[in-house]
């Protein structure tokens, strides 16, 4: 019976024939919150991954290249099923500049695609603000804190604030939803925080024990 790694040192014999220097499997959204219901808690998306880290054989067949993007609230226990000796880990930093650039290109993806509206430039987001909203985007970037995560989720938050009934009969978006999507993420962040702590000194209790 031929196994799994017999059967792709194969399909990677045949792309060399084929010109191919190697293959990507890009291993990514690991973290998406749809698919585990809590937002506080990243141990699914460790425990997705964990069977991968503990297939050296997989990881080390030549040309067959896995690049895990994940979150960085699992990086300690990433670092320990890895083994870092072999493979190389990198820290992605998001500047401010770069956040401003995600939130655009977001926002350009939802603008009108007829002529009417091709010659005009990008929307913004302080477009959609009351005047006294105005630098919106650059309040949210702050408050990202080099998190692209954090920023889509504080304008996503920010648009159910809106969005809300008795909330605001506004079409712009007012001081007081962007207070409201400020206090609920700060408040997530609280939780999770607390979500976080116990378990981390749940997992040394571990392995001091063993």
């Amino acid at each position: 019976m031929i196994s799994i790694y017999d059967l792709l040192e194969g399909i990677m014999n045949i792309c060399g024939e084929l010109g191919l220097d190697a293959v990507y499997v890009l291993v990514d959204d690991v973290d998406e919150p749809q698919y585990y219901g809590d937002l506080r808690d990243f141990s699914p998306a460790f425990e997705l991954i964990r069977p991968l880290a503990a297939a050296p054989k997989l990881l080390s067949i030549k040309g067959l290249v896995f690049k895990f993007f994940l979150p960085m609230e699992i990086k300690s226990r990433a670092e320990t099923a890895f083994r870092l000796d072999k493979h190389k880990a990198r820290e992605v930093l998001w500047s401010d500049e770069d956040l401003h650039k995600v939130l655009n290109k977001r926002l350009e993806v939802y603008k009108r695609k007829d002529e009417e509206w091709a010659s005009r430039p990008p929307p913004h987001l302080d477009d959609l603000c009351v005047p006294e909203l105005r630098s919106l985007e650059d309040k949210v970037v702050k408050e990202a804190r080099g998190s692209p995560r954090d920023l889509l989720r504080l304008c996503n938050e920010l648009l159910a604030q809106h969005f809300k009934e008795n909330v605001t009969q506004e079409l712009l978006l007012t001081v007081d939803c962007w207070r409201a999507a400020l206090k609920a993420i700060k408040e997530d962040h609280r939780q999770q925080a607390e979500f976080t702590e116990p378990n981390a000194q749940a997992e040394t209790g571990k392995g001091e024990k063993s």
